[in-house]
């Protein structure tokens, strides 16, 4: 006989756990047993990832459309294999629900889990310098072009097409301006995960 120790996160239709059978008198064992197991109901398990086999663990911050408040978290495996999940789940053709409370929750425990089965995992926050640095570059043309559209707007009269234009320009600017602020590239502390790579909560307690 054996006991079951495991951590579960519903996204939806989508379910995240790190589950272990941990026979009695083997808890030794249970750094090898632990497995992220990803997958979907009713449909079969997606993937499975042994814990002490885990390369790195990535956190960064993913917006999507008109959801502002997108989290993921992506994991490694040393041969080669990926799992990610984020902290929303879709509701319906355009609505989306978000997870903040139980994703923060168990994106930590995952992390203190994965850093003691796998104690060369690296833990890495934000985005790679490779798709990083070309953001910002985007980002900063797409800043210094406002004023443009807002001084031909002032030469032409056509103010209708300078205030769209300053809208989805300030609109997107914003939300990259805060991308860059969130994912900037820096390893992290599995048992300190900084508040910017986890959604924030609406009721924290002071």
């Amino acid at each position: 006989l054996g006991r079951s120790q495991h951590r579960l996160l519903a996204l939806g239709q989508r379910v995240i756990q790190v589950a272990a059978h941990v026979p009695v008198g083997k808890q030794r064992q249970l750094a090898r047993q632990q497995r992220l197991v990803v997958g979907r109901q009713p449909a079969g398990t997606a993937g499975k990832l042994p814990l002490h086999q885990i390369e790195y663990m990535r956190l960064s911050f993913r917006p999507a459309n008109l959801y502002v408040n997108r989290y993921r978290v992506e994991i490694r495996r040393r041969l080669g294999q990926r799992v990610w999940f984020s902290n929303e789940s879709n509701r319906g053709m355009v609505e989306m629900e978000a997870h903040a409370a139980p994703f923060a929750a168990f994106t930590r425990e995952l992390a203190r889990r994965i850093a003691k089965c796998s104690p060369k995992a690296r833990f890495l926050g934000g985005e790679p310098s490779w798709r990083y640095w070309p953001a910002a570059a985007v980002t900063t043309l797409l800043g210094l072009s406002l004023p443009y559209i807002l001084y031909q707007a002032l030469i032409t009269g056509n103010w209708g097409l300078g205030f769209i234009g300053l809208l989805v320009g300030g609109y997107t600017a914003w939300l990259m301006g805060m991308w860059l602020k969130k994912n900037k590239h820096a390893d992290f502390d599995p048992a300190n995960i900084p508040a910017e790579l986890l959604p924030p909560l609406k009721n924290r307690q002071p």
